[in-house]
């Protein structure tokens, strides 16, 4: 959690994440090239639909995950429960 917004951040320590696949990630934008992007676009379109965003820095090394803070107090409890 950061500032009540669940918040997830993944490292790659190899080679980080392709330039065409951080593209789409970062803009939306589908790849000219023969990359399978199967599970990523169903991931992307998860973390939309809840008015999320996910983010790629330059370098492929990071991905950021992150959602709308959570509202209601029950709901505040179950996003704690799950982060911790």
């Amino acid at each position: 959690m950061e500032d009540g917004c669940p918040h997830v951040v993944f490292y790659d320590s190899g080679r980080g994440i392709l330039p065409a696949i951080r593209r789409f990630l970062n803009e939306g934008q589908m790849p000219d090239s023969d990359v399978h992007l199967m599970g990523l676009r169903i991931v992307r379109q998860i973390i939309i639909a809840h008015e999320g965003t996910i983010s790629v820095t330059e370098d492929g090394q990071e991905i950021e995950v992150r959602f709308q803070p959570i509202k209601s107090g029950r709901d505040w409890q179950a996003g704690q429960n799950i982060f911790q």
